[in-house]
C-alpha cells in the first residue's frame, strides 16, 4: 500500500492518493481494510483509494465465503464514507486469460473517493484501458477534462518509411520532375506530395492508435469465443505496429537519438519533446 500527497492543480487543495493491491489472503486483506478504516478518521482532504482492490462491488457469481467477505468490506467502505467513482470502458478489469480473452470476467480494479474529492474534482473519471500482456487491464484516473492539442507543423518523419508507399512516392515524384527544375523546386514538390499522402492515406498516427485501442477494447467486451480470441491477436499485432510508429515519431521530436531502437516509451519522448519546444519559444 502506497500513500502520496499530490498537488495536481495549484488552485485546488492537495489530495491524497492511496494505491492498494488487495492481498489474495483473506487475513491480510482484512488487515489492509482495517488500516483504511483507521486512516479514514484522519483524512481531511480529497482522497482516492485506487488499484486492484480485489473485491466485488456486485454479488454476481460469488461463493458463500467470498460473498461474506465482500459484504464486510462494503460495510468498511460505507463506514469510511467512500464511494465508487465508476468507470468508462468495458465492465470488467480481470479475466482468467491474458489480453482479456478469458471466460471468467470480474471488475476488481477501481477507484473509491470520499465526499471532498467530488467537490474539488467533479470532472474526474476512471478509464478502463485495453488489456496488454496481463490478466488485468490498466486503469487511468483523469482528474480534469481533456484539453485540445495544438496543430503540428509539417515535417518529414522517419516513421513514414515504415510504410513502403512513402519510398515509392518519393522516388516517383522526384523522377517525374522536369530535369531543368532546381533542386529546391524538386524538394518543395516532393514535400507537397508527401503532405497530401500523409493527410489522405497515412493519416495521423494517434488516430490509428486510438482506432485499434478502441477496437481492442470492443473485442474484449464481447463474450468469449475462439474466433474472437483470434481477432484479438490480429488487433494486438496492428496496435503494436502503430505504437512503434508513434514512439518513433515522438522520439524524433524529442531528439533522443541515443535511446535504444526498440524502446517505445512514448510518454517519455512526448515529455522531452514538450520541454524541447518550450526551450525553442
Amino acid at each position: 500500500m502506497v500513500h502520496v500527497l499530490i498537488q495536481s492543480n495549484p488552485s485546488k487543495e492537495e489530495w491524497l492518493l492511496t494505491y492498494m493491491s488487495g492481498s489474495t489472503h483473506i487475513d491480510d486483506r482484512k488487515m489492509q481494510w482495517n488500516f483504511i478504516k483507521d486512516l479514514s478518521e484522519n483524512v481531511f482532504q480529497p482522497w482516492i483509494v485506487l488499484g486492484d482492490l480485489n473485491i466485488h462491488i456486485q454479488n454476481k457469481g460469488q461463493s458463500a465465503s467470498s460473498l461474506s467477505y465482500d459484504n464486510w468490506v462494503r460495510s468498511v467502505i460505507d463506514f469510511d464514507g467512500l464511494m465508487d467513482l465508476g468507470f468508462i470502458g468495458h465492465n470488467y478489469t480481470w479475466t482468467d486469460m491474458l489480453n482479456g480473452r478469458g471466460y471468467k470476467r470480474r471488475r476488481l480494479d477501481m477507484a473509491l473517493h470520499n465526499g471532498l474529492w467530488i467537490q474539488y474534482y467533479p470532472d474526474s473519471r476512471v478509464f478502463h484501458l485495453p488489456f496488454r500482456a496481463s490478466d488485468h487491464c490498466p486503469i487511468l484516473l483523469s482528474t480534469e477534462s481533456k484539453c485540445s492539442r495544438p496543430s503540428k507543423a509539417w515535417k518529414f518523419y522517419k516513421c513514414w518509411l515504415r510504410d513502403s508507399s512513402c519510398s515509392n512516392i518519393i522516388q516517383h515524384t522526384w523522377s517525374a520532375s522536369i530535369n531543368r527544375d532546381r533542386f529546391i523546386d524538386k524538394l518543395n514538390n516532393t514535400r507537397k506530395v508527401l503532405a497530401k499522402w500523409n493527410r489522405e492515406d497515412f493519416g495521423h498516427i494517434g488516430e490509428h492508435v486510438s482506432y485499434y485501442k478502441n477496437l481492442f477494447s470492443h473485442l474484449q467486451s464481447l463474450p468469449f469465443s475462439d474466433s474472437n480470441s483470434e481477432q484479438i491477436q490480429i488487433v494486438i499485432q496492428q496496435l503494436s505496429h502503430w505504437e512503434k510508429i508513434e514512439a518513433e515519431y515522438w522520439k524524433q521530436k524529442a531528439g533522443d537519438h541515443w535511446i535504444m531502437e526498440d524502446d517505445n516509451n512514448t510518454a517519455y519522448f512526448h515529455s522531452r519533446a514538450n520541454r524541447k519546444r518550450a526551450k525553442n519559444t
